[in-house]
C-alpha cells in the first residue's frame, strides 16, 4: 500500500518535472536564437568544447535553480503547483538570460567572450561553466521562502539576487587582487588552470552568499541588515578559509614557488578551486548555524 501512494505522489509531481524540462529546452532554444552562429554546426561539427562547456553551464544553472522550489511542489494540487513553478521557471530563465552580460562584464571586460569561446578558449568555456552554475545556486536560494504579498516576494527575489551577484563580482576582483599572477590575461590567452581556478571561485561565492539572500522576506530593514551581515562574514571566512588552504600547499602538499607566483598548473588550479568551492561550503553552513 504504501508502494502505491508513492507511486501515486511521483505520477502527480510529473507536472512539475515536464516544467522543469520545458524551460532546459526553452533557454537552449533562446540561446540559439540570441546568437548570430549556427549553433549546431559550432557544436556538433566543430565540436567545440569551450562553447559546448558554456551551454551546459547554463542549462546546469536553470535545473539547479528549479530544484531548489520542486520540494514546495504540493501533490495535492499538482497543476496549480505546476503554474507557479512555470512562473519562477520563466525568472530563472530570464535572469540566466540577462546574466550573460553579468559574466561578460565581470570575467573579461574589454573582450567578448564569445568570441574567445568560437575560438575553442577553453579556459573561458569552463570559467563561465562555473559562473553559471554557481549563479544557479544562487537564484535557488532567492527563490527560497515566503513573503505577504507575490508582489514583494518578486521584488524582494529580484533585488537580493542582484545584491548576491555584486557579492559575486566582489569576490572575484578581490581574488584576482590578491593572486599574484593576471587571471584574466592568462585566460583570455586561453589557459585551462585560470579557467579552473575561476569557476570555483564563482561556485564558492555563490555558495557562500546563498545564505543571504535565502529565506522568508520580513523587512526590508531587517533583511538588508542580515544580508550584508552575512556578506561580510562569508567575506572574511573565504578568505581565512583560503589563506589557511595556501598554508597547507607550502606545508602538506609541497606546491613550488614557482607554481604560487606564477600561472599554477592544472592539477595545482584544481586543487585551489576545490578547496575554494570547500570554503563556500563550510562559510555557507556556519551562517546557516547563526
Amino acid at each position: 500500500m504504501d508502494i502505491l501512494i508513492f507511486l501515486n505522489d511521483v505520477i502527480r509531481t510529473l507536472p512539475g518535472v515536464a516544467v522543469v524540462i520545458f524551460y532546459v529546452v526553452v533557454l537552449w532554444w533562446v540561446f540559439d536564437l540570441m546568437t548570430p552562429f549556427n549553433d549546431r554546426e559550432e557544436l556538433f561539427r566543430k565540436n567545440n568544447l569551450a562553447y559546448l562547456l558554456q551551454r551546459l553551464g547554463l542549462v546546469a544553472g536553470q535545473v539547479i535553480a528549479m530544484l531548489a522550489v520542486i520540494p514546495d511542489f504540493d501533490v495535492d494540487r499538482p497543476w496549480e503547483s505546476a503554474g507557479w513553478l512555470l512562473l519562477e521557471g520563466l525568472w530563472v530563465a530570464i535572469a540566466l538570460i540577462t546574466a550573460r552580460w553579468f559574466v561578460d562584464w565581470v570575467v573579461l571586460r574589454k573582450t567578448k567572450n564569445q568570441e574567445l569561446l568560437l575560438k575553442g578558449n577553453l579556459g573561458v568555456g569552463i570559467a563561465e561553466a562555473g559562473a553559471y552554475v554557481g549563479i544557479g545556486l544562487l537564484l535557488g536560494g532567492s527563490l527560497t521562502g515566503t513573503a505577504e504579498t507575490a508582489w514583494l516576494s518578486l521584488a524582494s527575489t529580484v533585488i537580493f539576487y542582484l545584491l548576491g551577484l555584486l557579492f559575486v563580482a566582489a569576490v572575484f576582483w578581490l581574488y584576482e587582487l590578491v593572486t599574484p599572477y593576471h587571471l584574466r590575461r592568462n585566460l583570455e590567452e586561453g589557459s585551462v588552470p585560470a579557467g579552473i581556478e575561476l569557476a570555483g571561485v564563482f561556485v564558492a561565492a555563490c555558495v557562500a552568499v546563498q545564505v543571504g539572500v535565502a529565506g522568508d522576506f520580513e523587512s526590508w530593514g531587517s533583511d538588508l541588515v542580515w544580508f550584508f551581515v552575512t556578506a561580510l562574514i562569508a567575506l572574511l571566512l573565504l578568505g581565512l578559509i583560503w589563506g589557511v588552504s595556501l598554508l597547507l600547499e607550502r606545508a602538506f602538499w609541497h606546491v613550488t614557488k614557482e607554481q604560487r607566483t606564477l600561472t599554477p598548473t592544472v592539477t595545482v588550479a584544481t586543487l585551489r578551486s576545490g578547496m575554494m568551492i570547500l570554503a563556500g561550503v563550510v562559510t555557507a553552513t556556519v551562517l546557516n548555524l547563526t
